[in-house]
């Protein structure tokens, strides 16, 4: 179902890595992002595995934007080697990209 959805949808290859956390991979061709997306609605999350791949990775910081803090609580119980920081209004968002900007 969701991969008859997704065929008409034109995918570009993202900018940036995604990290998908259904297979714990980064996918680049827009095919393969197709099949992981429609995969992903009927799958486990793999969130620990997913957080241990990022902090292999250099990845220091993860940002929650949205309400509610709770990604953020868990990556904080699965490592202590990344900061998680739960941005759950406009100010807070605004904050944080304001620190950012000077690193």
């Amino acid at each position: 179902a969701m991969e008859e959805k997704l065929k008409p949808v034109d995918l570009q290859k993202p900018f940036l890595p995604v990290l998908h956390n259904v297979d714990v991979q980064i996918h680049e061709e827009p095919d393969a992002i197709r099949d992981v997306l429609a995969a992903q609605v009927a799958s486990p999350v793999l969130w620990a595995d997913t957080v241990r791949k990022m902090e292999e990775a250099g990845v220091m910081e993860i940002y929650e934007v949205g309400p509610g803090a709770a990604l953020s609580g868990m990556v904080k119980r699965i490592t202590k080697g990344i900061t998680a920081k739960a941005l759950n209004s406009r100010a807070a968002l605004e904050e944080a990209a304001a620190a950012n900007q000077e690193k």
